[in-house]
């Protein structure tokens, strides 16, 4: 769907667009009894925190914490410059990459579920396999 802020509605099969937040809720078909679906957007549903898998052995992704703004945490917190990049929604698959110089780009997909990611670092190779926690 197209983002309204940060989800998207669903009115039956349609999808509710931008220039239609200004419109009264009956103008754009919403009455008493209408059910609406409310999406949100998918870069906030990778928000909070991830373990990486016991055999990953990544001292990186430890600590891993994805905050509401897109920047993430990482390394035990010692890496702070962090910033989460969609690469596409529809395949839900993102780019965990630092912002300093010379930075290695992690490719992510996100599980359907949300509750996992598997990725890979596209200049060193190294594999993760991330678990949501908490």
């Amino acid at each position: 769907g197209v983002p309204i802020r940060e989800v998207s509605l669903c009115l039956g099969s349609t999808i509710l667009q931008p220039g239609d937040d200004k419109k009264q809720l009956s103008e754009v078909g919403i009455h008493d009894g209408s059910e609406i679906m409310v999406l949100r957007s998918f870069e906030k549903s990778v928000v909070g925190k991830w373990a990486p898998a016991a055999t990953d052995h990544s001292e990186w992704m430890t600590g891993m914490t994805i905050l509401d703004d897109g920047t993430f945490h990482c390394k035990s917190g010692s890496v702070r410059d962090g910033l989460l990049r969609v690469v596409s929604a529809a395949d839900r698959r993102i780019n965990l990459k630092r912002t300093c110089a010379g930075a290695n780009d992690h490719i992510f997909t996100v599980a359907e579920d949300g509750e996992t990611m598997r990725g890979r670092c596209t200049q060193s190779g190294c594999t993760y396999t991330l678990s949501r926690i908490g």
